[in-house]
């Protein structure tokens, strides 16, 4: 019996040693894509999001395959470009609340295990907390990661917002007459890289 004890503890570090984790940093890169579009009673309007940062962390296990610990991406409100006019990005700021809350943040609250490290595209639902305006909601994602061979991470898809979930009045234009509808959808491609420093 006692041998048996001595064994079980001897295995333990081993065993240990055999599962452990390799902890990695990403940046975003500066190559990101990010867009919102939306209606409204003319036609379909398109708003450039021309500042972003973001870091993540994983950690590579010993089959290759990576756990998503951390994800965070911060958008900068005040460099949300209209392409119908620049009154238009100012109305956007307004509306958001850019000088109180001039960040828009999303926060993975969960993590996500086992992502392939090959060359292939996986969806994945990102459970996290979106905060927009100063109103922190929760929400999933739905996106697709693909894993590079050069210590790359790319994140991309697309997701519905509404509005008036974070306390937001869909801006107008023209005295009004320009009218945007409620619900937005921000695209978005981005690239995250291994920080090697």
């Amino acid at each position: 019996m006692k041998r048996t004890h001595y064994f079980l503890l001897f295995s333990i570090p081993i065993l240990c040693a055999a599962t452990a984790f390799i902890k990695q940093t990403y940046t975003l890169s500066k190559d990101y894509r990010i867009a919102i579009r939306g209606t409204s009673n003319f036609e379909p309007w398109y708003e450039k999001i021309e500042k972003a940062s973001g870091h993540a962390i994983m950690y590579k296990n010993e089959d290759g395959s990576i756990d998503l610990k951390e994800l965070t991406i911060t958008l900068y409100v005040h460099f949300i470009k209209s392409d119908l006019s620049s009154m238009m990005s100012k109305k956007t700021y307004k509306a958001l609340k850019a000088d109180a809350h001039p960040n828009i943040v999303f926060a993975l609250s969960e993590p996500i295990l086992g992502i392939p490290d090959s060359l292939i595209r996986k969806t994945i639902h990102a459970k996290g907390k979106l905060t927009i305006a100063g109103v922190t909601n929760p929400i999933i994602m739905l996106l697709d990661v693909i894993t590079h061979e050069n210590n790359r991470l790319t994140f991309e898809g697309r997701q519905s917002i509404k509005m008036t979930d974070y306390n937001i009045e869909p801006p107008q234009e023209f005295w009004g007459l320009l009218k945007t509808g409620n619900k937005i959808t921000l695209h978005y491609h981005t690239n995250f890289l291994l920080d090697t420093h």
